[in-house]
């Protein structure tokens, strides 16, 4: 395995990434294949000499907290079993592709947690619960100040305290950072830099201090948190950045009966630290499961960029936690590489299509032509050329992947990248066809706009797939654009069935064999409209309004979710507004389809329209429905995280995007039957010619 190891203790440019020997369990641990794992200021002291690891502590001795997937138990481990998605708390060692953790140490990962972020937490929720609740006692009601609110132990701390009934004062050294406080929960919000925090303190307490105070800068801090201190006040010492010698009033030690305590959690005995872990689990873990307290992640870096990693670490701008990701993830960017290299060599064949030679194509021309058969096996070689091209390069990725690392979610995600592959290989075949063929410019527009709903949903599925914010807000844009692309289809299609029947709303053309014919309306419609109607113009015009009422109204929904989204002002009631505005405008945008259909079933069916409207009224149904009763099952409970090995924070839009990404595979395929270039490659007009002969 591979892991970050050093020689001589230095700057972060001394951190390496080697391969070493896999760790060895004993029957009291389990072996962690390692998802990722977070940075922590003793790392770094560490790297400098200051703070010496115990021995044997894991083939890499940087890494004191972890999550990852079980791989192997010891005999006496009766809790934990092979497979387990867990986070854990570590001696060292987490900077490796796996590690041995002591069985008490192993946290499970929390439900509504990614894999990844969990790796967040085991060293803050351990250090802050033993430290500022069982040692410190801090209870509800009181007061309580941690300096560095922007770290990953003071973002952790604000959360945890305020979940508790505490009135919460964080000291920290910009704007930026206080506002991130105060978005966690923090009630005083001071700017270390321009404000003396001990006057602050005594203004918002009037004059007392505060109960429990949580330090890491030690030294230059020691007399001012003694002053900030109420009567009965505990400083809890749980580093000494800025100093570990310094001067002390003693005298006001004894005025305030001020308790002074300082520990750490990796010189403690595995029976203290699996103690901790068990309050932990027992106090903290219902709260992350309910939503009280998250995760905050500043970065993800890979494990070979732990130097980097460092330096922002020391250089303290980062809010929250950093975390390292192992090297497995490597394999799914190269096939997220090679999805790109297919769609640029798909691009390409497009931009290739001769469409200057191809649209003085008739069907004249095509019967006339006895050239027309070398074009037509050119453009089929092409087509086979692309698809062996695709095939190779797939092959040669198959080749250069280490699949006997990876775990089912990356196997998910590898297999619905390939699933997207082919809806674009599918898509961007008929496309290239009709490019070929361009016999009739407006149809054939319309049909390309049709064609590309498949792969559009499936690589919009695909990236929501990958979990790239984790946010409601970025969801609600992936959504909005598989919807906003959905109303201009429908929009298209009523155009192409106008174009079939050789209507113009713009020319107010409508044939005679046509005009006057019944419109039959039914419920709810006939509140609005008679029930009977004759078609004629103003009809017409009121079908298109009817679609293209959806294409307008869907994008200003969308702005204005995700904009009062990221606001923060998006309550149950308004998102239940915008659900029924939308649900009634789609639905009369596909009623205008189905009336349309019905009235002129007859003239349209040399043309297919029924398949055709299926493959969109399919994707429509099948993205609405089954949405619907995935939220649910997860409403009810019957889907929880653990169910589901992809590394994502929302489940039910992890289920949906996989349904959503296989489905398009079988859309794109029915659209090569639905949306064919026969019509316009002259083979209707043979067969007809051939069977008047």
């Amino acid at each position: 395995m591979k892991a970050v190891v050093t020689t001589t203790p230095g700057g972060p440019e001394v951190l390496q990434l080697q391969e070493v020997e896999d760790p060895q369990i004993n029957e009291d641990e389990v072996l962690v294949k390692v998802e990722a794992t977070a940075l922590n200021r003793a790392d770094t002291l560490q790297r400098q000499g200051k703070y010496p690891p115990p021995k044997g502590k894991g083939a890499s001795p940087y890494g004191l907290e972890c999550s990852g997937t079980i791989e192997a138990v010891g005999k006496n481990v009766s809790r934990w079993k092979i497979g387990d998605q867990v986070c854990a708390l570590l001696s060292g060692g987490g900077y490796a592709e796996k590690v041995a953790v002591p069985a008490g140490q192993v946290l499970p990962v929390p439900q509504g947690v990614s894999l990844k972020d969990a790796a967040a937490l085991s060293e803050v929720a351990c250090s802050v619960w033993s430290t500022v609740f069982m040692m410190s006692r801090l209870s509800a009601g009181e007061t309580f100040l941690v300096h560095g609110g922007s770290s990953g132990i003071g973002t952790f701390a604000i959360q945890i305290a305020k979940h508790q009934g505490v009135k919460v004062f964080v000291t920290a050294g910009s704007e930026e950072k206080l506002a991130v406080c105060k978005d966690l929960g923090a009630d005083v919000c001071i700017n270390y830099k321009t404000e003396d925090f001990v006057a602050r303190v005594k203004e918002e307490t009037g004059g007392k201090g505060v109960d429990v105070i949580l330090d890491s800068v030690g030294a230059p801090y020691f007399q001012k948190n003694v002053d900030s201190l109420n009567i009965d006040g505990r400083l809890f010492l749980l580093g000494f950045m800025g100093g570990a010698v310094t001067q002390v009033n003693l005298g006001s030690l004894f005025a305030k009966r001020i308790t002074v305590q300082a520990a750490g959690l990796r010189t403690r005995t595995l029976e203290n630290k699996a103690e901790i872990v068990s309050e932990v689990e027992k106090n903290v873990w219902p709260a992350i499961v309910a939503g009280k307290v998250k995760p905050v992640v500043y970065k993800y870096l890979p494990l070979s960029e732990a130097a980097e990693g460092h330096w922002l670490l020391e250089s303290s701008q980062h809010i929250g936690k950093i975390l390292l990701l192992t090297l497995k993830k490597q394999n799914v960017d190269l096939f997220n590489r090679a999805i790109c290299s297919c769609a640029w060599n798909s691009y390409l064949r497009f931009c290739s299509t001769p469409i200057s030679e191809s649209s003085k194509i008739n069907s004249g021309f095509l019967l006339q032509n006895p050239k027309n058969k070398t074009k037509k096996k050119t453009h089929s070689r092409k087509s086979q050329f692309h698809f062996i091209s695709i095939l190779f390069l797939l092959l040669d990725l198959l080749l250069n992947m280490d699949f006997s690392s990876m775990d089912r979610g990356q196997i998910t995600l590898l297999g619905c990248g390939f699933c997207v592959l082919l809806s674009l290989h599918f898509t961007v075949q008929l496309l290239s066809q009709h490019l070929f063929y361009w016999k009739n410019p407006k149809e054939q527009k319309a049909i390309i706009i049709i064609i590309l709903m498949a792969p559009i949903y499936a690589v919009d599925s695909y990236v929501g797939l990958l979990d790239i914010q984790g946010s409601k807000a970025f969801f609600t844009f992936l959504d909005s654009v598989k919807e906003c692309y959905e109303a201009l289809v429908i929009a298209k299609f009523l155009a192409l069935m106008y174009s079939y029947l050789k209507i113009s709303i713009s020319k107010n053309v409508v044939p005679d064999e046509v005009k006057g014919r019944e419109i039959h309306h039914s419920f709810p419609m006939t509140l609005f409209v008679p029930r009977t109607a004759r078609l004629d113009h103003r009809n017409l015009v009121l079908l298109k309004h009817w679609t293209w009422q959806f294409v307008i109204i869907r994008p200003l929904c969308s702005i204005l979710m995700i904009t009062l989204q990221m606001l923060g002002i998006y309550p149950n009631w308004l998102s239940w507004t915008f659900t029924i505005i939308l649900n009634i405008s789609v639905s009369v945008a596909l009623y205008s389809l189905v009336l349309f259909y019905h009235v002129f079933a007859k003239e349209l069916a040399p043309h297919k329209p029924l398949a055709k409207f299926l493959c969109i009224k399919g994707i429509v149904f099948f993205c609405f429905w089954q949405g619907i009763v995935l939220d649910m099952l997860v409403s009810a409970g019957i889907i929880r995280s653990h169910h589901f090995w992809l590394d994502v924070e929302h489940i039910e839009e992890a289920f949906q995007n996989v349904l959503v990404i296989l489905e398009m595979v079988v859309f794109s395929v029915l659209q090569q039957y639905a949306y064919h270039v026969a019509p316009y490659s002259g083979e209707v007009e043979t067969k007809m010619l051939k069977k008047r002969e």
